[in-house]
């Protein structure tokens, strides 16, 4: 059983739970949880354990040195694993995130109805996004039902992919609006789908 520190701001308890709506951290081995809403029950029912968080606002987790944000969190102390609702997240230059965001026991994460992009912002001229986004503690992506949108309009689609997110230090999108003389305004985008030393592939 992992060892937890709890610090609740004036916490309510009842039967095995500690409640707050004044913030608080719950910490463990590779594990930071902070929200403003906090329901930590540690008790039996029904004759199951029940150790775990659920909480609501301002999440902030840290799962083995991996950072999240998110509107609502549940989590099993005893199984390592939890969910985040509205999730998001940044590995390198990519900031990715969805619906659910799976948390697993070795340090990777599943993501839900994904999406992925180089920009911080919510209004991204380009993303890709995916039913169901994987990535493991090494930081490999594999992404099925892929789609890659520009300004909201599909581009490309993938029926699966898979990326090593470490190799990248610079956005893989390159785009640009030029005025074609015969053809009016012309917007061309292209990404790098696999690079190495020797050759790079793009979808153009």
């Amino acid at each position: 059983t992992t060892e937890l520190s709890v610090k609740l701001q004036h916490p309510i308890y009842e039967d095995g739970v500690l409640e707050t709506s004044e913030g608080g951290i719950i910490e463990g081995d590779n594990l930071r949880i902070q929200a403003r809403k906090s329901r930590y029950s540690k008790k039996v029912d029904h004759g199951l354990f029940i150790n775990r968080i659920e909480a609501e606002g301002d999440i902030l987790v840290v799962y083995h040195s991996q950072i999240f944000t998110a509107q609502k969190l549940v989590f099993d102390f005893d199984k390592q694993m939890g969910v985040l609702y509205d999730g998001r997240t940044q590995v390198g230059v990519w900031f990715i995130g969805g619906d659910q965001i799976e948390l697993e026991s070795d340090g990777g994460f599943q993501i839900t109805n994904a999406w992925v992009t180089t920009s911080e912002n919510q209004d991204v001229s380009w993303r890709v996004k995916a039913f169901l986004i994987n990535i493991s503690k090494d930081k490999i992506l594999k992404a099925k039902n892929i789609k890659f949108e520009w300004f909201s309009m599909p581009l490309f689609w993938l029926p699966s992919y898979k990326l090593n997110l470490n190799l990248f230090r610079s956005s893989p999108v390159k785009y640009k609006l030029t005025w074609d003389k015969g053809l009016g305004p012309r917007a061309t985008m292209r990404y790098l789908i696999y690079g190495s030393k020797y050759s790079d592939i793009y979808l153009r």
